[in-house]
C-alpha cells in the first residue's frame, strides 16, 4: 500500500506539471485587460471582454452589441450610450444577449429603445447594470431561464419586462419608469413560472409588478411604493404571492384578478385605494376580462387604505377565501376575515 508520504510527492509533482503547463500555454490567474469595442461588435463565443472606456452614442446604422454566449462583457463601470432615437431609426437593443449563458455585468445602458435585450436560448445572467432612460424597456426578457439580479431600471418606458418562461428576478430596483416597475407577461402568450423576489418597484408611472394572463408567477419578499396605479396589478392565473408590501401607492395596494391564486402574509398600508382588492373584470369590448375565483387571502396585514383595507367583489366573496387576517374595513365584512 502506497505510504502518505508517497502519495504527497505524486501530488506536488503533478501540481508543478500542471504549473508549468499553464504557463507554455499562456494561461494565467491575473485580471483580463480592458478591451476597446465599437459601435456593432459581436463578442463571443468563448470570450470574455472587459470594457476600457464609455461607448457610443451607437445609432441604427451601427446597432449595439451584441453578447453570442457563451460569452462575457464586464462593463467596468462604464456607460454604454445610444443616440436616442426612437421609431425606425432607433437602435433596437442597446446590447443584446444571444447565444446561451451569457453574461452582462457592471455598467450602464442607457437611451436605447430597449437597454438590455435578454435573447436567444437563454440561461443568461444579467447583474449589476444599470437601464436608464431607454424609451421601450430597460431590460427585456424573451428567452426562458435566465437570471438577474442587483439591477436598475431608471426613466425608462417599462423596467423590466419578461415576456418568456422560468426567468428569476431577485434584488432588484425600478424606479420613476414611465409604465410599470416590473411587468411579466401579455395578452398574446401565457408564460409560466416566473420568479420575482425581493424587488423593489417606486414611484413609476403605471403599476409596480404588473402580471398579465400568467401562469405560476411567484412574488415574493417585494417592495412597492408610491406608484401612480397600484402596487401590485394582477390579472393571471396561480400566482402565489408571499411577504409582499404593498405602500402609499395611488391607487390599490393589490388588485387581483384571474384564478386560483394564494396570498399569504402580504401587507397593504396606506394605499390611497383597497389595501387587497379582489376584482372582477369586464371592459367594454372584452378587452380585459377575468373573474376573482378560487383565491385565498391570508394571514394578511391591512391598515389605514383609502377605501377598503380588505374588498371582494364577488357576491358574500364567491369561491375565495378570507382567514385569520388582521385589518379595520373591509366589504363584504360577512365573509371576511
Amino acid at each position: 500500500m502506497t505510504d502518505k508520504k508517497t502519495t504527497r510527492n505524486v501530488c506536488q509533482q503533478l501540481k508543478r506539471m500542471t504549473m508549468t503547463f499553464s504557463l507554455l500555454l499562456g494561461v494565467s490567474s491575473a485580471p483580463l485587460p480592458a478591451h476597446a469595442l465599437q459601435c456593432g461588435d459581436t463578442i463571443g463565443p468563448h470570450e470574455t471582454v472587459v470594457l476600457d472606456g464609455h461607448l457610443g452614442p451607437c445609432d441604427a446604422s451601427t446597432g449595439g452589441i451584441i453578447i453570442q454566449g457563451p460569452a462575457t462583457l464586464d462593463l467596468n463601470n462604464f456607460t454604454f450610450l445610444c443616440d436616442g432615437s426612437t421609431g425606425d431609426g432607433s437602435v433596437k437593443g442597446g446590447i443584446t444577449l444571444e447565444g446561451k449563458r451569457a453574461q452582462l455585468r457592471n455598467g450602464v445602458v442607457r437611451n436605447c429603445l430597449d437597454g438590455v435585450v435578454v435573447a436567444g436560448q437563454g440561461r443568461h445572467r444579467i447583474k449589476d447594470v444599470v437601464a436608464v432612460g431607454n424609451t421601450g424597456s430597460g431590460f427585456h426578457v424573451i428567452s426562458d431561464n435566465n437570471t438577474l439580479q442587483r439591477n436598475t431600471a431608471l426613466l425608462n418606458g417599462d423596467g423590466f419586462f419578461v415576456g418568456s418562461n422560468r426567468n428569476k428576478l431577485t434584488q432588484n430596483n425600478a424606479h420613476h419608469n414611465q409604465g410599470a416597475g416590473y411587468r411579466v407577461g401579455n395578452f398574446a402568450t401565457r408564460f409560466v413560472a416566473n420568479m420575482l423576489r425581493k424587488n423593489t418597484a417606486t414611484d413609476n408611472g403605471f403599476t409596480g409588478f404588473l402580471l398579465l394572463t400568467v401562469e405560476r408567477t411567484t412574488l415574493a419578499y417585494n417592495i412597492a411604493a408610491r406608484n401612480e396605479l397600484s402596487g401590485f396589478f394582477i390579472v393571471a392565473e396561480r400566482s402565489r404571492l408571499t411577504a409582499n408590501t404593498a405602500t402609499a401607492n395611488q391607487g390599490p395596494g393589490f388588485l387581483v384578478a384571474g384564478r386560483a391564486h394564494r396570498l399569504v402574509k402580504n401587507r397593504a398600508e396606506d394605499n390611497d385605494g383597497v389595501g387587497i382588492h379582489l376584482a372582477i373584470f369586464d371592459t367594454p369590448g372584452g378587452f380585459l376580462q377575468a373573474p376573482a375565483e378560487d383565491i385565498l387571502v391570508t394571514k394578511s396585514v391591512a391598515h389605514g387604505n383609502g377605501t377598503f383595507d380588505l374588498q371582494d367583489d364577488n357576491v358574500e366573496c364567491g369561491t375565495n377565501r378570507w382567514r385569520r387576517n388582521e385589518f379595520d374595513t373591509a366589504n363584504p365584512l360577512s365573509c371576511i376575515e
